[in-house]
């Protein structure tokens, strides 16, 4: 009896040692994914990826950018998928990153409405067509590198884990500068909702928010 005491009392002290040797060794792990899957050997990141076959390295890699950026910019038709939205919200909270988004007027969920209500600015494009550009730019990572991310996948579940959809990154400075460039575009044309500003703060009060109407090209007059 005394004998499986004392088992279960090593196991007990020398839980916290694995546990945080564990921790340590993923978030190394995780850290160097994006490196791993896109750099090639003359170091130049032009990668493709399809979903779903792709889907989880994918996302991994978005993630580990996320963690790595010093600002982020994004211009999505929709932005709903959860562990890439918390990732934003985590570096913006923890290393007060600047991160820019920008979603349709008509396209917008209570999750991406949950970015203004910790100090990211939204923006809510209402243009007389579908703001329907799929673009994510890391800047500051990788050693300095500006990475964009582009392709036919939406920011959503089903974009992401279910459709058949096509992914591309590249480090290419002049791309990136022309991707920079069409999303502050956007934003200079779109409603920013501020922290200060906004009502999304519990289903309630996401109730009473009333989506733009567009009249959209292919519209009767």
């Amino acid at each position: 009896m005394e004998r499986g005491i004392r088992g279960v009392s090593k196991v007990l002290l020398l839980a916290p040692f694995f546990f945080f040797h564990y921790n340590i060794h993923s978030a190394e792990w995780v850290a160097g994914f994006a490196a791993r899957h896109l750099v090639h050997k003359n170091g130049k990141i032009l990668k493709a990826f399809f979903c779903p076959r792709d889907s989880k390295t994918i996302e991994k890699i978005i993630i580990d950018l996320i963690g790595q950026s010093k600002e982020v910019y994004g211009a999505f038709y929709q932005f709903t998928r959860t562990p890439v939205i918390d990732g934003l919200k985590a570096i913006h909270k923890a290393r007060n990153v600047p991160v820019h988004v920008v979603v349709d007027a008509n396209g917008y969920t209570s999750k991406v409405l949950s970015l203004p209500t910790v100090g990211i600015p939204l923006y809510m494009n209402n243009a007389n067509a579908l703001m329907h550009h799929k673009i994510m730019l890391f800047k500051g990572v990788l050693g300095a590198r500006n990475v964009v991310m582009t392709g036919s996948m939406n920011m959503t579940d089903a974009g992401t884990q279910r459709n058949f959809e096509n992914v591309l990154f590249t480090d290419d400075a002049d791309v990136a500068a022309q991707y920079e460039a069409e999303v502050r575009a956007l934003m200079d044309s779109s409603y920013c909702v501020t922290e200060v500003e906004s009502p999304y703060r519990n289903k309630e009060s996401t109730s009473r928010i009333k989506k733009p109407q567009k009249k959209m090209w292919f519209d009767e007059e």
